[in-house]
C-alpha cells in the first residue's frame, strides 16, 4: 500500500492536473523576466559597489559632480610623414569637436599656454637661478644690449627648452607619432554615453584613416574607451561562462543518465529558473558587475542538483512499477524536503556575503541565494509537467524498494 501523499506530492499532483494553467501561468512569467532581463545590462563601474559612507568614494564622486570628472579619450597615430600627420590630426580636431559629445580636443599646445605649461614645469632651482638673472638684466639698466642680454639669459638646456615651448606637441609626440587628447562632455562611468562617444569616435577615425593611408591608428585608450572595453568583455564572460557550465553540466546528465530526452527535462526548467532571476536582478539591482557575471555559470552547477535527485528517484519508482503520476509524487515527498533543506542551507551561506559593505559581494550574495530558491521551484514545479511527456517509459535498473529510505 502506497503511503499517504505530503505538501510535495500534493504540488506535483496539482501540477499534473492543472497543465494548460500552469504552462501558461510560467510562459508569462518567463517572458516578462525575459523582457526585463535579457540581454542582462552590465556595469564596469568600480565606485558605484564601494561603501557609500567611505571618505574615498565620497571624495571620488564630488570631483565627478563639481569637476566633470578627470577622465579624457587619448588617440594615438603613426605616420612617417609628418606633413601628411599634422593635416590629419588638424582635420580630425576640426571634426571631433563638432560632436555634441565632445567638449574640446587638443593635439597641440597654444603657444602662449605651452609657455605657461614649460614655466609651471620648472624645479625650485631654475626658477631661482632665473630670477638671479632676470634681476641681474634689470640691473644693468641703460648698459644692457641684446649681446649682454643673450649670455646673461643663457641657461643651457632651459634656454632651448624655453624657447621651443611653442613647437611642442601634447603628450610628447615625435616626428612619427601624434596624438590626440578629447574631453567629453559627459562622465565616464555613464555607460550609455561612453558607448555613443567611442562608436562615434571609432566611425571618424575610420574614415579618416582610410582618406589617408599614410596615417594609422595604434592606440585608443583613457577610461572611456576601458568602460566599454569592460562591459564588452563582461558580456563577452558571461556567455562564454554559462555555455561552457551549460555544456559541463549537460554532458554529464546525458553520461549518468544514459539518455538524451534526460538533459532535455533538466535543463529546460534550469533555463527558465535563470531567465527569472535575471529578471528579479534587473529590477532589484539594476545591473550585473564584474562580481556577479559569473553568477549564472554557478547557478548552471548548483541548480542542476535538485533536477538529479528528483528525476533519479522518479526513475527509481518507475523501474519497479509504480505509475507515472504516482511515481513523480512519491518522488517529490521523498526528494523535495531534503532539497529544500539543502537550497535553504546553501542560500543561507550566500546571503551572509549580504553584510559586506563591498557591494560586489553583497549583490552576488544575494544573486546567489535567490537563484537558488528559483533553481528549486522551477525544479519542482516544471518537472512534472515534462516526465509524462518525454520520460513516461524510461525506467532505471530495478533496485529492492526494502533497501530504500521510506
Amino acid at each position: 500500500m502506497l503511503p499517504p501523499i505530503g505538501p510535495y506530492g500534493r504540488l506535483a499532483r496539482y501540477v499534473m492536473q492543472n497543465k494548460k494553467q500552469v504552462w501558461g501561468l510560467l510562459a508569462v512569467l518567463v517572458l516578462i523576466s525575459a523582457v526585463i532581463g535579457l540581454p542582462p545590462k552590465v556595469s564596469s563601474n568600480l565606485l558605484e559597489l564601494m561603501p557609500e559612507n567611505s571618505a574615498s568614494t565620497i571624495a571620488l564622486k564630488r570631483l565627478n559632480e563639481e569637476e566633470g570628472g578627470v577622465n579624457l579619450l587619448t588617440l594615438a597615430f603613426h605616420s612617417e610623414n609628418r606633413e601628411a600627420m599634422d593635416a590629419f590630426l588638424d582635420g580630425m580636431v576640426g571634426e571631433l569637436e563638432a560632436m555634441d559629445s565632445v567638449a574640446h580636443a587638443i593635439h597641440k599646445l597654444d603657444t602662449d599656454l605651452a609657455y605657461q605649461v614649460v614655466l609651471l614645469q620648472l624645479s625650485p632651482s631654475d626658477v631661482a637661478e632665473l630670477t638671479v638673472r632676470l634681476k641681474g638684466a634689470l640691473a644693468l639698466g641703460p648698459a644692457l644690449n641684446p649681446i649682454v642680454t643673450q649670455r646673461l639669459m643663457d641657461m643651457g638646456p632651459l634656454t632651448e627648452r624655453i624657447a621651443n615651448a611653442d613647437g611642442q606637441s601634447l603628450l610628447a609626440n615625435s616626428k612619427d607619432m601624434g596624438r590626440i587628447m578629447v574631453r567629453p562632455t559627459g562622465a565616464s562611468n555613464d555607460q550609455k554615453f561612453s558607448v555613443k562617444l567611442v562608436n562615434d569616435v571609432e566611425a571618424i577615425v575610420e574614415r579618416f584613416t582610410e582618406e589617408s593611408a599614410e596615417v594609422e591608428l595604434v592606440w585608443m585608450g583613457g577610461a572611456y574607451r576601458h568602460n566599454v572595453e569592460d562591459v564588452r568583455g563582461i558580456k563577452e564572460d558571461i556567455a562564454k561562462t554559462s555555455l561552457a557550465s551549460a555544456f559541463l553540466v549537460l554532458t554529464t546528465i546525458a553520461i549518468a543518465f544514459r539518455s538524451f530526452r534526460a538533459t532535455v527535462i533538466v535543463f529546460v526548467p534550469l533555463v527558465a529558473a535563470n531567465i527569472i532571476n535575471l529578471g528579479l536582478v534587473a529590477i532589484a539591482m539594476g545591473t550585473l558587475n564584474t562580481y556577479t557575471s559569473f553568477g549564472n555559470a554557478i547557478l548552471i552547477g548548483l541548480g542542476i542538483a535538485f533536477a538529479v535527485h528528483l528525476v533519479g528517484r522518479y526513475r527509481e519508482e518507475r523501474a519497479i512499477g509504480v505509475p507515472v503520476e504516482q511515481a513523480i509524487e512519491l518522488a517529490w515527498d521523498r526528494v523535495g524536503p531534503p532539497c529544500t533543506t539543502a537550497a535553504l542551507t546553501s542560500a543561507a551561506g550566500f546571503l551572509a556575503l549580504a553584510a559586506a559593505d563591498f557591494r560586489g559581494f553583497s549583490q552576488l550574495g544575494v544573486l546567489l541565494a535567490t537563484g537558488l530558491m528559483v533553481c528549486l521551484l522551477a525544479m519542482l514545479v516544471m518537472l512534472p509537467l515534462l516526465l509524462p511527456r518525454l520520460d513516461a517509459d524510461s525506467s532505471v535498473e530495478a533496485t529492492d524498494r526494502s533497501s530504500r529510505t521510506p
